[in-house]
């Protein structure tokens, strides 16, 4: 029996009012990355 090789990736876009089984998407909370902290 061959392998299934299938790679095939869904990205689903979570956006305000948007429900995930029994939550619901109520707002953003953050934008993600990181910077340099520069000190004064």
């Amino acid at each position: 029996m061959e392998q299934d090789n299938d790679n095939t990736h869904t990205y689903v876009v979570l956006t305000k009012d948007t429900m995930v089984s029994h939550y619901q998407i109520v707002e953003k909370i953050g934008a993600g990355g990181m910077r340099k902290h520069q000190s004064e």
